[in-house]
């Protein structure tokens, strides 16, 4: 019986007389979140009992017992701990909080710490509708998700853009759950996906993210152009570049077979005004040329549901008229059409030019600067064979001219 209580209290002594060791857990990582009120605060709950287990490593747990600190000597001396560490909110960010590791029988201690971390979340811009015309009016039509990802993202980098049907699979994540692109909607006319924003891996440990609408429309009846429309000439005789033109002739070239009642012409000086629907010309019948020749942008819109289209063409009259000439002098493309190479003759060697070629809908599409040429080649082999429009100004004046590409 001696015997065997020498060797219990033999065993109870060595265990009590265990070192112990509070083990560095590693970093707590969250995103940013609405728990604060907030989600760009930098702070959010954390659980910090989570890392007891890596505390503590392969000690016995029994006897031991964890404490969590805003400072050191608070550790130390064992006093103000974290009420309830299962919901701390941090103070800052990145922030420290010290881990106090006690056996309870011996009173031995270690402290370690552990850091605490909150990612920012994306901040992505909630798009305007993904718009597409249907060419058979059955409300179904493929779209590119993608081309939306600039808008959506505004300048941001590192982050990615997934497309998801409903709600919940966007929460999810699950990249097997992302909609390819191009995609057909699956509700006819209208149909609303979700857009997930997520910071890539790397730089940033978590996906934190964000999640934004997208509407998919299908318009039906949306306006073609049957027949590209013809210049009009005039000749006048008198040669003072000017002549009264009706610039509406061109109308039923360019409807063809569409049913003129849902369909409206708008002319504009500009492109920028047919793209926009402003500064239409008020009496299109009976329009004074400003410039020879002069470039005439038309806007045809469905007036149901406001999808439009923009073409144009040139009017031109006798004689010599033009508001922005570059030392008095027009600047001349050639070959047109062309099929790679465009060239501009007649620039002034002193100036600096920019060129900006746009399609009829406005779109910029190439652009370029040089300085001190005759000359410029512009490669237009990229783009696809229609009619565009080039913009070349030298900073005070600007011309306009129409091009094909072949």
């Amino acid at each position: 019986m001696r015997s065997l209580i020498l060797l219990l209290l033999v065993g109870t002594t060595f265990s009590l007389n265990g070192q112990v060791t509070a083990n560095q857990p590693d970093p707590l990582r969250l995103c940013d979140d609405l728990a604060s009120g907030s989600e760009f605060d930098e702070l959010s709950f954390f659980d910090l009992t989570v890392v007891e287990p890596e505390v503590i490593g392969a000690q016995d747990p029994t006897n031991l017992e964890i404490a969590f600190f805003l400072s050191l000597a608070d550790a130390d001396a064992n006093i103000n701990a974290i009420f309830d560490p299962t919901q701390y909110l941090n103070v800052s960010n990145p922030q420290e909080v010290f881990i106090r590791l006690t056996n309870i029988v011996t009173t031995e201690f270690d402290v370690t710490s552990v850091t605490l971390i909150v990612y920012p979340l994306p901040t992505p811009v909630s798009p305007t509708p993904l718009e597409v015309c249907d060419d058979n009016n059955d409300g179904f039509a493929e779209f590119d998700l993608h081309s939306k990802d600039d808008e959506i993202l505004e300048g941001m980098t590192d982050t990615s853009v997934l497309y998801y049907a409903t709600q919940d699979d966007a929460e999810t994540g699950d990249v097997g759950l992302a909609l390819a692109s191009p995609y057909t909607n699956v509700v006819p006319f209208f149909q609303t996906i979700y857009a997930r924003v997520e910071f890539d891996v790397p730089p940033a440990p978590l996906p934190c993210y964000e999640i934004v609408e997208l509407d998919l429309i299908v318009y039906i009846d949306c306006p073609i152009i049957d027949t590209e429309p013809e210049d009009i000439v005039i000749i006048e005789g008198d040669g003072d570049g000017l002549a009264i033109f009706d610039l509406t002739v061109n109308e039923a070239l360019i409807l063809g077979s569409q049913d003129p009642a849902i369909f409206q012409f708008t002319y504009h000086e500009t492109s920028t005004g047919a793209i926009e629907g402003t500064d239409a010309i008020p009496n299109p019948e009976a329009y004074q040329n400003i410039g020879n020749p002069q470039p005439i942008f038309v806007r045809l819109t469905n007036v149901n549901n406001g999808t439009f289209i923009v073409t144009g063409f040139v009017i031109e009259t006798d004689g010599v008229l033009s508001i922005n000439d570059f030392d008095e002098s027009e600047i001349y493309l050639a070959p047109n059409p062309a099929s790679n190479t465009l060239v501009l003759y007649r620039l002034n060697d002193t100036m600096t030019y920019s060129v900006g070629i746009y399609d009829l809908s406005g779109r910029l599409v190439f652009q370029t600067e040089e300085q001190n040429v005759s000359s410029m080649n512009l490669d237009v082999s990229k783009l696809s064979p229609q009619l565009y429009i080039l913009k070349i100004s030298d900073g005070n004046n600007d011309q306009i001219h129409r091009f094909i590409r072949r």
